[in-house]
């Protein structure tokens, strides 16, 4: 079970990255350039908790393959 919640973890970092990245867009689109900076910089953080999310999942998915023999 630990296993499985760790990758559920995981996937769920990715998604919940995805989906803010998007309503970050939809909201600075026609903001101030102040704001629409601000927004690109979350955007930006986003982007790197996603790809850390990417690195991460086949060895978590791995590991609960393993617990599962």
């Amino acid at each position: 079970m630990k296993r499985a919640k760790a990758l559920q973890d995981v996937l769920g970092e990715h998604q919940d990255s995805t989906v803010a990245e998007d309503r970050l867009r939809t909201l600075s689109r026609d903001a101030p350039p102040d704001q629409a900076l601000a927004a690109g910089r979350l955007v930006e953080r986003e982007r790197e908790l996603r790809a850390q999310a990417r690195a991460s999942w086949r060895g978590v998915w791995r590991r609960l393959e393993r617990a599962a023999r």
